[in-house]
């Protein structure tokens, strides 16, 4: 059955993969504290409100950001550029009350495996019948797919595995 969880695991698709995350995600940013407003994965900057109130934007998971280096480029960097300098094709005025949140590049991958991980044992569990899983079989496909969700649960809290870009682009913290 091992086998199987590990197959299932590389064939999951990105894009499912990325369906999983933005579920969590949006779990997650329920709890929005003092912003007036929490904007995941915008899909271009229009979708970002342009208001005097403080927003929080959680960029996409495949949206990553690096720390600063020659060679490492910062896809969030340049996304949440593009944002705060416009709002379709009209240029922002509250620049100010944005706030950026993207995965750390460096973490990023480890993520994605749990969560293949956790797909493919989801996936197993759910087809228990169709697979002809007898008891013990069963409960280990319980057992690994609740132990790969606390793995991608650990992995995905926002402050666990995200950097916060400041409306200068720059790196202000990192996961603690």
């Amino acid at each position: 059955m091992n086998r199987l969880a590990q197959d299932r695991a590389e064939q999951q698709r990105e894009d499912v993969i990325e369906q999983e995350l933005l579920r969590r995600l949006r779990e997650e940013i329920k709890q929005r504290g003092d912003f007036a407003g929490v904007h995941l994965a915008p899909a271009s900057s229009a979708d970002v409100s342009d208001e005097r109130e403080a927003r929080l934007v959680v960029l996409g998971p495949f949206t990553p950001h690096a720390p600063p280096s020659k060679q490492a480029r910062s896809e969030a960097r340049e996304v949440a550029r593009t944002i705060l300098e416009t709002r379709g094709s009209a240029p922002r005025r509250y620049k100010n009350t944005l706030a950026f949140l993207a995965p750390d590049a460096q973490r990023l991958e480890e993520l994605v495996q749990a969560t293949r991980q956790y797909l493919a044992w989801k996936s197993i569990e759910d087809e228990a019948e169709t697979l002809n899983l007898d008891a013990f079989q069963k409960r280990q496909a319980e057992t690994r797919r609740k132990a790969a969700d606390d793995t991608v649960k650990g992995q995905s809290k926002i402050h666990n595995s995200t950097s916060k870009i400041g409306a200068s682009g720059a790196t202000t913290g990192r996961r603690g």
